[in-house]
């Protein structure tokens, strides 16, 4: 299966979980839902939970984020936002600067959260990641790392050659990308090992 395939069959499967009127939102739902079931399949995530929020933060920061998990044996959260056009075409370029306005949204929520800010001014108490928020305030500065992850129906631009670590407040914060070669590659991978294990 090569990549515009395997994307058109992303796309199509994620469609298939929507009940119900097709929106924007729900598209981007069911196809966070898709990514994290292959990835959890592929053993590179598991226990992610989806928590859609997306707003207006202090000085007017745009914050989102889509899923988190915990990960108890280091004290690290995860962090996922997502940027999907779900459109039929081939994959777009993502590109660094596309890239790092997402890590940017990921990191208003994380900033407004952890010193309370949220609460006054987002109205997040209406949403899912109120928990998450909550999370990252009573913890502060004992969470050990941030793990920010970009999920995406695109394709990475070759230009992006790394993605430095940085810090989110006094906290580091590392930076990975999901793109949909990447997501084929894994599940490919996973599909030619059960094949293989059939055969013995």
């Amino acid at each position: 299966m090569d990549l515009n395939d395997y994307r058109k069959e992303l796309i199509d499967a994620a469609l298939q979980r929507i009940s119900g009127i097709e929106t924007p939102e729900r598209v981007n739902e069911c196809l966070l839902y898709e990514f994290v079931d292959r990835l959890t399949q592929a053993e590179e995530f598991s226990d992610i939970i989806p928590c859609h929020f997306s707003g207006t933060g202090s000085r007017g920061r745009r914050m989102r984020v889509d899923g988190y998990q915990l990960d108890e044996a280091d004290d690290s959260i995860r962090l996922v936002i997502c940027d999907f056009s779900a459109e039929e075409e081939s994959p777009d370029s993502l590109t660094r600067t596309r890239a790092e306005a997402s890590f940017r949204q990921v990191e208003a929520f994380i900033d407004d959260s952890s010193c309370g800010r949220i609460w006054s001014e987002s109205g997040i108490g209406e949403f899912d990641a109120a928990e998450l928020a909550s999370m990252i305030e009573s913890r502060g500065s004992n969470v050990s790392r941030y793990r920010i992850y970009l999920f995406t129906d695109s394709l990475m631009s070759g230009r992006i050659k790394e993605l430095p670590e940085g810090k989110v407040g006094d906290v580091p914060a590392e930076y990975h990308i999901w793109d949909v070669s990447r997501l084929a590659a894994v599940s490919q991978s996973m599909l030619g090992l059960e094949e293989g294990g059939c055969r013995h």
